[in-house]
């Protein structure tokens, strides 16, 4: 794929009205402009094609803002708001205001506090939830949040092993609570976790494939989710971008 690509993925998102954008398309076009914020930090001269970080901080902050509202609003199903919580505490990767971090962790423990924490494990867990675990663990120092995300993660990973399919979802929350709480599960033999990693590659590939050929037709939340998916490659590998699909 083309350099021009992603750029041209950039700036048809950054067309898209935040304060119209559906709610399941905000956490991607988040952590979308996260990865670009990264981006022009670390490569500075790249300012030209994806904007200055001042510009990718505004577009950000527009995002947290929808956030809070969603956030707040308590008639929305437990887990879609969980992952709402999840995604404003993330913005303060950025968006460095701590009454946003107060705000997520009030509504994170109202949530842990109706469901019971030790509960979610029996309940299975979700991305969303562990997420939402890790945080708190992350912002609060809170042990028995990272104990239930190191089950349901652990749950997962058994699982894993057992069926041999392991969700997108599920694996990145597994990522972020192996680097949140600095712990390297070790539950796949050697070469497994790579096996596992290039299959979920290979699915990515297909879909961004699918979307960059049909991407006039793509609709705001399959705009969103390439764009998340190439800015994330973009900053965890920039020079190896420019790969063919």
């Amino acid at each position: 794929m083309d350099m021009n690509v992603f750029i041209d993925l950039y700036k048809r998102v950054g067309m898209i009205r935040v304060n119209s954008c559906p709610p399941s398309a905000l956490s991607g076009l988040l952590h979308g402009y996260l990865s670009v914020c990264s981006i022009v930090r670390v490569y500075p001269w790249l300012e030209e094609e994806y904007g200055t970080w001042w510009d990718n901080y505004l577009r950000i902050q527009e995002i947290a803002r929808e956030l809070e509202k969603l956030v707040r609003d308590a008639t929305l199903p437990y887990d879609e708001r969980a992952g709402y919580v999840s995604d404003l505490l993330d913005a303060y990767q950025i968006y460095d205001d701590m009454p946003l971090v107060d705000l997520g962790l009030e509504v994170a423990y109202t949530l842990l506090a109706t469901e019971g924490v030790k509960k979610l494990i029996c309940l299975g867990g979700t991305s969303n939830i562990c997420r939402l675990l890790c945080h708190c663990f992350y912002f609060a120092n809170d042990e028995e949040c990272k104990e239930v995300a190191g089950n349901i993660v652990r749950g997962w990973l058994e699982g894993g092993r057992e069926n041999g399919k392991f969700s997108r979802k599920n694996w990145q929350a597994v990522l972020f609570y192996e680097n949140v709480v600095n712990d390297n599960l070790d539950y796949y033999e050697s070469g497994e976790r790579e096996q596992l990693q290039v299959c979920n590659i290979k699915v990515e590939d297909e879909l961004i494939k699918l979307c960059v050929s049909q991407v006039e037709e793509l609709d705001v939340y399959s705009l969103v989710n390439v764009f998340h998916l190439l800015a994330e490659r973009a900053f965890g590998n920039y020079d190896k971008i420019e790969r063919s699909f």
